[in-house]
């Protein structure tokens, strides 16, 4: 079992962030370079149009209503549990209706390029069917310069590596029903033992799982350790 904190579902920009992350957290800085994201979010961020609102999630909203603020605050500030999860079999899809499916497919395609075994075409390739369209917004709109930016930020990530990266692990994903989000984390071991996390962040939209973020964060506490 593992936890994190966590207080909502953070929105960050992708450019941004992989850049900050190849120069900053690489080099033992995560605390110092997660504001400066953050930050860089506030520079980029666009205003959105609501998204309908279903009956089931009317149902939820209501039940949240009865909520006292105090309890409230308090559940946002509770830690979330989270279980790093086995390995399963992926499979090529067209979509995925299947979260840990879905997770365990975004975290494959993230490590095999970072790592170096996937290049930045490829990258797309395989990740571009399955975008929200907040993710595509923050890329150029030409496909040329979306392969020279993940061509850069992998570069930037490989130089910015103190050891090669050895394997990795994906959590348990801690759903919002009301926005039909997800969040779940990865984490990387290197080569010397030392670890990179990073968080992901995807949204059901008409029955199909779509990423919407994947940004560096700070470490998650394996509890499962500890005993």
């Amino acid at each position: 079992m593992s936890t994190v904190n966590k207080k909502g579902l953070i929105r960050t920009s992708l450019i941004a962030s992989g850049l900050l992350f190849s120069l900053s957290i690489l080099n033992g800085c995560v605390e110092d370079a997660i504001p400066e994201i953050k930050e860089a979010e506030e520079s980029t961020k666009t205003e959105k149009k609501e998204d309908e609102i279903s009956e089931e999630q009317k149902k939820l909203m209501e039940e949240m209503e009865t909520v006292k603020p105090e309890d409230a605050v308090e559940n946002i500030e509770d830690n979330v549990n989270v279980e790093e999860l086995e390995k399963i079999e992926i499979e090529k899809k067209d979509k995925y209706t299947d979260i840990n499916e879905f997770s365990a497919f975004i975290s494959e395609v993230f490590f095999n390029y970072h790592s170096g075994a996937i290049d930045s075409e490829e990258l797309l390739e395989l990740i571009t069917p399955h975008l929200h369209e907040y993710f595509i917004e923050q890329l150029p709109e030409d496909e040329d310069a979306r392969i020279d930016m993940f061509s850069t930020i992998q570069q930037l990530f490989t130089d910015n590596l103190n050891s090669k990266l050895k394997s990795y692990v994906t959590t348990t994903s801690e759903k919002n029903d009301i926005a039909d989000e997800a969040v779940f984390f990865r984490k990387y071991t290197l080569e010397d033992n030392s670890s990179i996390y990073y968080e992901t962040t995807v949204k059901l939209e008409n029955g199909q799982w779509l990423l919407v973020d994947d940004v560096p964060t700070v470490s998650y506490e394996d509890e499962s350790e500890e005993n």
